[in-house]
């Protein structure tokens, strides 16, 4: 009875899968590929679609997926005692060779030591004996600032893997001659950090004076970039219902970004700007028709596809619907408009990040009143009906007047569009790794949610308008595992084994040393040692 709804859960999943990848394990190299959240949120990653089918195109790769466990899942597994198992086998975690997370959000890393635990394996890399699996970890945490779980992984990707797939697989292969062999062998490749490899050495007013390399390691690590991008397919390769993007077959158009908006992590860790030929994007999607009638296109800003307009025009030809990702103003035309509305869509998406012209000409946003206005004008006389801005507070310089300038921006906006109803997101600007703000002060959450309620209570007076307000206390524990150092380690294995709550961060960050105010909210010296230099 107790292994039944583990299994039943997991077979209803893979029942409901198309493009399921199996194979036997036996003579393999075999990583469990782990995403620190739930199956509905990691399965509309089109970065972990991309590295289970990269790993699964060898033949000597086995690879299956692992997600954070929803409530009953986690009840089933305490009450059963069963290890977290992969998906597709329900083979444990600590049964793998290799066990590889895909990082995206830094509130996610406690269910990453959490699924350690709960795979069987040792949480800290130092408890780790020559038998137990290789735990590295890929993506945009890893590439940002993988020092808060620099204590729980052996190694970092920086950057992008395809270019060290082949390089990265044959070091991981070592691991049948043990952990050690493992380690040693990736050393060797460009791109890894390996954290154990590099000693600390600490001020006494808790800023960082040094950091040593052992001999032989990168200082800095190399972060790896795809070129040319078209060498690799980056598609759905697994589809389901069960995600958010569930009626789409995604296809990435373009990576990395040509403008240089000084806040975007996005532009840092995936630069330079690469994209995919129209005719690579066509062939794509001819075969994602077959299995959806919807096609997401992929990219940091797909507005600026240098020929978007045609390459909608020619999807609507193939019989596609067509979603967009992500639309700048200033490149959001009748034709982008005109494939939303011919789709089917009824919401536009845009991100003005600030509300008044000043602090947007701060940020580098590239943006002006008029460009927002006639791209909301733009969408609504082609029957778009519903409109969601992006806004972020808190932002180096911000005013009173700019926080007013959010309220009747949003305000112009609508009246443009004529639309029926418009949602206001907005979130507490957190500096992050690698731009240009890495080194401002972040706002403290009392004020900032005080700024919040003045923007809903001044846009809900407005009929038609919502507003979709993030909580300035995450973000401020974002802040934290943003900018923080491996002695965030103990922390983050407190709230790991309490529950990530609220309440266990503040109880858990109380405790640590120095304090949470002095990661997150205060600014660095210009010639401070930064926590991710080494991996710059």
């Amino acid at each position: 009875m107790s292994a039944r709804p583990q299994r039943s859960r997991a077979q209803q999943r893979l029942a409901r899968e198309v493009g399921t990848i199996r194979k036997d394990h036996g003579g393999k190299l075999r990583i469990a590929l782990v995403y620190p959240n739930t199956y509905h949120v990691g399965m509309s990653n089109l970065g972990v679609h991309a590295v289970y089918g990269l790993l699964n195109d060898r033949l000597d790769v086995v690879c299956e997926r692992a997600f954070w466990p929803d409530p009953g899942e986690q009840r089933m597994l305490a009450r059963s005692r069963r290890p977290l198992s992969s998906l597709e086998s329900e083979t444990p975690l600590r049964e793998f060779d290799v066990v590889a997370f895909s990082l995206c959000y830094e509130l996610d890393y406690p269910n990453a030591v959490a699924m350690l635990d709960l795979g069987g394996v040792p949480v800290a890399s130092a408890e780790r004996s020559g038998s137990d699996p290789v735990v590295v970890a890929g993506g945009a945490g890893a590439s940002l600032n993988a020092e808060p779980l620099a204590d729980f992984f052996d190694g970092f990707l920086v950057g992008e893997i395809e270019p060290v797939l082949d390089s990265l697989v044959e070091a991981l292969a070592a691991h049948v001659r043990g952990r050690r062999a493992a380690l040693d062998a990736l050393a060797s490749v460009p791109g890894i950090y390996l954290p154990a490899r590099y000693r600390i050495a600490y001020q006494d007013d808790g800023r960082i004076a040094q950091i040593t390399p052992a001999v032989g390691a990168p200082a800095p690590v190399q972060r790896q970039t795809a070129m040319p991008l078209d060498r690799w397919e980056t598609c759905s390769r697994v589809l389901t219902p069960d995600t958010e993007f569930g009626d789409m077959f995604l296809i990435e158009i373009a990576r990395g970004c040509g403008r240089r908006c000084r806040f975007c992590a996005a532009q840092h860790i995936y630069r330079p700007l690469r994209q995919r030929p129209v005719g690579h994007v066509i062939d794509v999607a001819r075969r994602g028709l077959a299995y959806r009638g919807t096609l997401g296109l992929v990219g940091a800003a797909v507005s600026d596809y240098p020929d978007i307009d045609d390459l909608c025009e020619r999807l609507l030809g193939l019989g596609a619907k067509i979603s967009l990702a992500s639309l700048r103003a200033d490149t959001f035309s009748e034709g982008i408009a005109r494939a939303l509305a011919a789709s089917g869509a009824r919401t536009v998406t845009l991100a003005p990040e600030a509300g008044s012209q000043r602090l947007r000409d701060t940020l580098r946003k590239g943006l002006d009143d008029s460009a927002l206005l006639a791209a909301a004008e733009c969408a609504g006389e082609a029957g778009l009906r519903q409109l969601k801005l992006y806004f972020m507070i808190g932002l180096p310089g911000e005013t009173d007047e700019d926080v007013a300038a959010v309220v009747d921006l949003t305000r112009r906006m609508k009246a443009a569009g004529n639309f029926e109803r418009v949602t206001a997101a907005v979130a507490t600007f957190v500096p992050k790794p690698g731009t240009d703000f890495e080194r401002e002060a972040m706002i403290d959450p009392l004020p900032a949610r005080r700024i919040v309620r003045r923007i809903e209570g001044e846009l809900k007076r407005m009929p038609g308008v919502d507003v979709d307000a993030e909580s300035p206390n995450w973000s401020f524990i974002q802040g934290v595992l943003a900018r923080g150092d491996r002695r965030l380690g103990s922390v983050i294995r407190s709230v790991a084994a309490s529950g990530s709550r609220l309440g266990s961060w503040r109880r858990a960050l109380r405790e640590s040393s120095p304090g949470p105010y002095w990661y997150a909210l205060r600014a660095r010296d210009h010639d401070e040692v930064l926590p991710w230099s080494i991996t710059r």
